[in-house]
């Protein structure tokens, strides 16, 4: 009868809904913005290393009950797994293969590295005037000497990280330090007025 017809349309339903609920493997490589940074030398610290362990600790308990975690958790790995990375770096994607799960689909690290840096989303913006550009240490100097309160962004940085809070008038030898620091390897600095949080 066409009831039971559509009865056994929906048990096959199921059963293909079954099959591609597959289960998912992540990489939480948290210190992706570094390995964009720095490229193939890339080696975490000691630090980050157990920075990025123990809040991958604190994500787990928000991930899918059945989804593992890779990296950096080392928990065992079903065969038909879904990758999933936090960013799909080549360091993300030598642990999918190492785990013997097939090589996820990614931009190459050059496109990744592109869109994450800090400059791309600056051109992005409408608002021309919210941070300067800078490729040269004059030209943040120039800034700085303004009165007011500043902050400098590394291109690649996360909470935090890779910032520098300046008070406007004059440069002390440590900012200037962290803007040559910053600028060196034709990078750019990216120069923000500081808001005040009243």
């Amino acid at each position: 009868s066409s009831a039971q017809a559509g009865s056994g349309n929906a048990r096959r339903d199921d059963r293909d809904a079954g099959r591609m609920a597959a289960r998912l493997a992540f990489v939480l490589n948290l210190d992706a913005e570094l390995e964009l940074e720095a490229g193939r030398r890339y080696a975490p610290t000691r630090a980050m290393t157990e920075r990025v362990h123990a809040t991958a600790l604190a994500m787990r308990a928000s991930l899918p009950a059945d989804a593992v975690v890779i990296e950096p958790l080392a928990e065992a790995v079903p065969a038909d797994a879904t990758p999933v990375a936090w960013c799909p770096t080549p360091r993300a994607v030598t642990a999918f293969e190492r785990a013997g799960l097939a090589r996820p689909s990614c931009p190459s690290s050059e496109v990744l590295a592109h869109v994450n840096e800090r400059g791309f989303a600056h051109a992005l913006s409408e608002d021309t005037f919210s941070a300067l550009r800078a490729t040269t240490e004059e030209q943040v100097l120039d800034v700085l000497a303004r009165p007011g309160a500043w902050l400098l962004k590394r291109g690649f940085g996360f909470s935090g990280r890779g910032q520098r809070p300046v008070h406007g008038g004059r440069a002390s030898d440590a900012d200037r330090a962290f803007v040559r620091a910053s600028l060196a390897g034709r990078r750019a600095l990216y120069v923000e007025e500081r808001a005040s949080i009243e």
